[in-house]
């Protein structure tokens, strides 16, 4: 996410827990999104981009229980 802020980049993250939301707002993100709360996560990420036109970029890191 540093890396992405350093280039230029608008990083728009999800969480499950707002205590990690809170660390991201910290380290950078512009938008922080709770997929727990917010179902629709995908939607609410495509509309936080400049004319709704999505992401350009998806990062996915996942811990050790999202392997098999």
């Amino acid at each position: 996410m540093q890396f992405a802020n350093a280039a230029g980049a608008t990083v728009i993250a999800t969480t499950s827990s707002d205590e990690k939301a809170k660390k991201l707002k910290e380290l950078g993100a512009e938008h922080v999104i709770n997929y727990k709360s917010g179902a629709n996560w995908g939607e609410i990420a495509h509309m936080l981009t400049p004319g709704n036109v999505g992401v350009d970029h998806i990062v996915e890191v996942g811990g050790s229980g999202t392997l098999n």
